[in-house]
Formats: C-alpha cells, structure tokens, sequence
C-alpha cells in the first residue's frame, strides 16, 4: 500500500486523491434528490403553475368539497406547484392533522401516477379535473411503490388521510373549489 505526501499548499493537510468530505456531502445530497422517492412520479420539468390561492388564518390555504347531497368539507391543505415540489409530497412525515392534506397543482392535464415510498403516513387521494370535478378516488399504502394512476386525465391532486373522503361523503362526480384556483 502506497501513502501520498500532504499537500503543504492546502488550507488542510489531506491527501493527494481523496476527495474533500464537503464534496462527498454534496455529492450524495444531489444523489438523493436525483434518485429519491417521490409521492408523485412526475418527471416532467414544467415551469410552476400560477396559482392564487388565498392562504387560510393557519397559514395553509383551504379546499372545499361538495358532495352531490350539498354536504361540504374543507381541507387546509399546502400547495406543492413545481416538479420538485410534487416530488416531495408528504414523504417522511410521521404524521398529518386530521383535517390537512396536500395539493397536487399541474400546469395541465396529466395521468402522471402516484406512489409512496418513503410516505409513513397512509393517504387518499382525489384526482380532480380542471372544472374541479372529482375524477376518481385511492387509498395507497405506507411506503409501497404501487403506482396510482387516475381513472380518467386530472388537472389537481389532493392527498388527505386515508379514509378523509369517505368519512366526509366525498366521492367520484363530487366537486372540489378554492379561492383563484388556475384557469385552464
């Protein structure tokens, strides 16, 4: 085994050919992000969304849900408009308030699919199109990779805990609104 000399002309003596341990960091920071799991699948590099919707007094901004019997229910959700963003999603949360969730915003239509890996929590998911009518409603598992894909093409996605929908009498045709919500 061969031992290289230290540089004297280095703020620190390292050896010649080892990489700087902030290099490795960076490294494998950009690895994970390049390589991580995601809760939405979506790849495409799509500039964000405009959106407009008004934040709620908690900080979040709030979707409401209409049943076709007129019940309503609200989410306070956070937004997740970019690529990274959606990529994110709700991975590695070890919990989520009873009524909270997230949403989905695409710039325009989509099937991109859904999945959870590295997502603790257990979620439903509604797909909504761009009139804001649910399109179709999952459950997914903690961390699986079982990919979730809408029945029919959506516009917004919102996770909420598993089960949210049907204890509020959300289903498939129900319609979801928030303030200043994209144009199509």
């Amino acid at each position: 085994m061969q031992t290289l000399a230290p540089r004297r002309d280095a703020p620190e003596a390292r050896l010649y050919g080892q990489p700087d341990p902030l290099w490795l960091l960076l490294i494998l920071a950009v690895t994970a992000l390049a390589f991580g799991s995601c809760s939405s699948s979506d790849n495409n590099a799509s500039p964000p969304a405009t959106s407009t919707l008004a934040p709620s007094a908690s900080g979040g901004s709030v979707v409401s849900f209409r049943s076709a019997n007129g019940k309503t229910a609200t989410l306070t959700v956070e937004i997740a408009d970019t690529a990274e963003e959606r990529s994110r999603g709700l991975m590695s949360r070890p919990s989520l308030a009873e009524d909270a969730g997230m949403l989905f915003v695409f710039q325009e239509d989509t099937e991109t699919p859904f999945y959870m890996k590295d997502t603790l929590v257990p979620l439903s998911i509604a797909f909504i199109d761009a009139s804001g009518t649910i399109v179709d409603i999952q459950d997914m598992q903690p961390q699986t990779t079982d990919l979730h894909y809408s029945a029919k093409p959506y516009r917004y996605s919102v996770e909420a805990n598993q089960g949210w929908y049907a204890r509020n009498g959300i289903a498939v045709g129900d319609k979801a609104s928030w303030p200043g919500p994209p144009k199509p």
